[in-house]
């Protein structure tokens, strides 16, 4: 309720008092300063320049780049036992469940779709079993398109006859939202399948095959 003397621009500048409760008003009336946005309510953009922001905390779940969510990402898992029918023939692996996601998803299909664009990083992990014999199997790994296969994106392994070996499959592309990717797998010996694992008493079951993928760049 204190008063402040000051001059009236729109009474002839007349001099009269003025409660510090009106000037906090006037400081927060978004229609009159218009050039600053209020900590909660915005009713505008901030733009900021050629500065930026700084700060020891902050919550950035709906944070937005270029208009885009920085957020996305997705784990994705079979524990269905998938095997070749015939040797040297793409054949696509599954994913049928989810553990999480946000802005990713994948279909019955197998087939994986983003809601925002960017650059992706695709780790793959497969668990391969080969105990039936027929000498040591090669298995390529790559990655489909919307139908067209990407460029250096096979990636070959080596599984030794007699063996269980955890295949793990790195790369990193460019989404949109109107593309879906696939993820493609041969064999040169039907023998080698991805196989899951059961519970035990001190460790937990393993998926046939699982895929991560998540958003590091616009």
């Amino acid at each position: 309720s204190d008063m402040l003397i000051g001059t009236d621009v729109v009474d002839n500048n007349a001099t009269n008092n003025f409660s510090v409760q009106s000037l906090l008003s006037l400081f927060n009336d978004p229609s009159v300063l218009t050039g600053f946005v209020p900590y909660t309510g915005a009713t505008q953009n901030l733009d900021l320049g050629s500065y930026g922001v700084t700060a020891d905390f902050g919550d950035f779940q709906n944070l937005m780049v270029n208009g885009s969510d920085i957020f996305a990402y997705g784990q994705f898992y079979s524990s269905s036992i998938q095997q070749a029918a015939l040797s040297s023939t793409p054949s696509q692996v599954e994913f049928q469940n989810t553990v999480l996601g946000q802005n990713v998803s994948v279909d019955p299909n197998n087939d994986l779709f983003v809601s925002e664009e960017g650059i992706y990083m695709i780790n793959i992990n497969a668990r391969v079993e080969h105990t039936s014999g027929g000498g040591d199997a090669q298995l390529s790994f790559w990655l489909s398109k919307s139908g067209s296969n990407i460029p250096f994106s096979r990636q070959v392994f080596t599984v030794a006859n007699q063996h269980v070996q955890e295949i793990c499959y790195t790369f990193l592309i460019r989404i949109s939202p109107n593309e879906n990717l696939s993820v493609f797998w041969t064999t040169s010996n039907t023998n080698a399948k991805f196989i899951p694992t059961t519970s035990a008493t001190f460790y937990p079951q393993a998926a046939s095959t699982m895929i991560h993928i998540y958003k590091v760049a616009p």
